[in-house]
């Protein structure tokens, strides 16, 4: 809980509070709103948690296929849909809510090591005459890449009351 000025007459007011003590303006935050951007905001995060959930999902039930041609046709499908939720996430804070613009840095440092560890895996797995992968691989990079959205998905995660 912070302390904000009124607009009307400079007197000091709870953030949380509907309207000034000491003169009866409404305050800035609660004539506003969310607005449409607080809606594409969360939308944006739901759709992220959303398709985090399935590509995890994937990642990690991959290795239990046998038919090789099917993973060699998921994986690449699925390093990109891995990209999407944190895309999806660094694209919210970069143009939604104020306070959480810092976080795009973290997301845009994310993505970049995402990026180089997914091209570095897809260089060292062998898939030449549709061997296949082998699935202790895959399922390590399944929990890397949980491992790597979890923390991003449970801060958002924290935060959804802000939104609503």
């Amino acid at each position: 809980m912070t302390l904000i000025t009124c607009r009307e007459c400079g007197g000091t007011l709870s953030d949380t509070s509907p309207a000034c003590p000491h003169c009866g303006a409404p305050a800035l935050h609660a004539a506003r709103g969310h607005g449409v951007i607080g809606k594409i905001y969360i939308v944006c995060c739901y759709l992220a948690a959303a398709l985090f959930t399935f590509s995890a999902l994937l990642f990690l039930l991959l290795p239990l296929t046998s038919e090789p041609s099917i993973r060699d046709t998921a994986e690449p499908g699925m390093i990109l849909v891995g990209f999407v939720p944190i895309i999806l996430l660094t694209i919210a804070c970069a143009r939604g809510v104020q306070r959480f613009r810092r976080w795009g840095w973290w997301l845009a440092t994310g993505i970049s090591a995402l990026v180089v560890l997914s091209c570095l895996a897809v260089m060292v797995m062998p898939s030449q005459g549709g061997a296949g992968t082998d699935p202790a691989q895959v399922r390590t990079g399944g929990l890397f890449f949980v491992l790597l959205h979890a923390p991003f998905l449970l801060y958002f995660w924290s935060r959804r009351r802000d939104f609503v």
